[in-house]
């Protein structure tokens, strides 16, 4: 129960309470179940005080210093703490249901259990603060600092989290579905598991985020950065990736089919690699992609738009190519050994110094495509059409090149040992060096 002399004190005005509290700062006040209904309290010195279990419903707060206060259980329904510092306060369990508390100090408080279901939390800092197990439906916390906060599995549907800094948070399984997180710093947040569907993560930053098994089907991606983030077996499908920075981004086993990414960035390099083996990539428009450098290993690209992409050095070595549109990409220096791209359409494609051992390319569309130095030891060429391609220096032994059509094809300085020549049709005035 409460202190009768401390309520009585505070009773007088806050001006008296401040007075007396400046010549007892040793004491901890007690206020514990009072009723405080519409308290005018703004200003106070109630740092540490008890007010568990108390009734503050519509007591105005503003400024009030109520750090390291208990507030557990308390009843601050409607109550206005604009601007008041609550620094590693407790308020466990709290009723703070259309509570203001936008601007309010919170670092380091705890929340577990408190019901903060449409509570103004705009602007606040909750640096650290504990939302485990808490309300959060309908909770405004636009341009807050929450970060390193906990909200491991917590419920913010039809929150307001546009502008929030969650900069290393805990969102472990959160539901955050249909969200708007636009321009939310979440970098380094751990997101595993996390429910994003149909959330707006438009120019959010998640460099180095952890999305593992995280949903984001639907999701708004736009701008969004996700360097080096982890998106192992995430579901990405029917997101919009446009403009999205993916440097880095390992994508492993993930479902990203019937993505629009248009213009997606998704370069890597010996230090700063996109890993994507495994994932599932159908009807995606990729048109001028950079995935210079990927790890691109077994993935599964049939049917998948790539003109004019960069993928210079990348790894695609028993990727699943078939009828993919590579006219006019950049695949200098990439790794296609045992690679499927029958039926690809590869015009104007740079190839050189590729190396495309074991490759299946039969059927394929290769006209213009520069070939030089590259290798294409036992490739299997048949039905191609070279017509006008530059081979000049390549390794083609034991490529079959039966009814491949050569018209134009410079094949100067090519190492043709072994290989399948039957039913092909140079031209006359082509290269032949090594022919025969």
């Amino acid at each position: 129960m409460a202190n009768r002399k401390h309520l009585a004190l505070l009773k007088m005005g806050v001006e008296a309470w401040n007075t007396w509290r400046a010549k007892h700062r040793e004491i901890r006040p007690d206020f514990s179940r009072a009723n405080l209904v519409a308290a005018s309290l703004s200003g106070a010195y109630l740092d540490h005080a008890n007010f568990h279990g108390a009734n503050l419903e519509k007591a105005a707060l503003e400024r009030t210093d109520l750090r390291g206060a208990i507030l557990s259980a308390a009843n601050l329904r409607q109550a206005s703490l604009s601007g008041a510092l609550l620094t590693s306060s407790m308020l466990c369990g709290a009723d703070l249901r259309q509570t203001t508390l936008s601007e309010a100090d919170l670092d380091w408080t705890s929340f577990n259990w408190a019901n903060l279901s449409e509570t103004n939390l705009a602007g606040a800092s909750l640096h650290g603060a504990d939302f485990r197990d808490a309300n959060l439906q309908g909770i405004h916390l636009r341009g807050a600092d929450v970060q390193e906060g906990n909200l491991m599995g917590t419920d913010l549907r039809k929150a307001d989290l546009e502008g929030i800094s969650l900069r290393r948070a805990k969102l472990i399984g959160a539901n955050l579905f249909g969200v708007n997180l636009s321009g939310a710093d979440l970098r380094e947040a751990q997101l595993m598991g996390a429910d994003l569907t149909g959330a707006n993560l438009s120019r959010a930053n998640l460099f180095r985020a952890n999305l593992s098994g995280a949903r984001l089907k639907r999701s708004n991606l736009s701008e969004t950065v996700l360097r080096e983030a982890q998106l192992v077996r995430a579901k990405v499908s029917f997101a919009i990736l446009e403009h999205a920075d993916l440097r880095g981004a390992n994508l492993r086993e993930a479902d990203i089919g019937q993505v629009l990414a248009r213009g997606v960035l998704l370069t890597g390099d010996s230090s700063n690699e996109v890993h994507l083996q495994g994932t599932y990539h159908s009807c995606i428009v990729m048109h001028g992609v950079n995935l210079s450098g990927a790890d691109l290993r077994e993935v599964n690209f049939s049917g998948v738009n790539l003109r004019q992409a960069n993928l210079s050095g990348a790894n695609l070595s028993r990727a699943d190519m078939r009828g993919v549109d590579l006219c006019g990409a950049n695949l200098s220096r990439a790794d296609m050994r045992e690679a499927k791209l029958m039926q690809a359409n590869l015009v104007g494609t740079n190839l050189q110094e590729a190396w495309l051992s074991g490759v299946d390319l039969s059927r394929s569309d290769l006209r213009r495509g520069d070939f030089t130095r590259a290798d294409l030891y036992l490739a299997d060429l048949s039905g191609t059409d070279l017509r006008g391609a530059h081979l000049s220096g390549a390794d083609l032994r034991g490529a079959d090149l039966s009814r491949a059509q050569l018209q134009e094809t410079d094949l100067s300085g090519t190492n043709l040992s072994g290989a399948i020549r039957s039913e092909t049709t140079p031209h006359e005035e082509t290269s032949t060096t090594n022919l025969y």
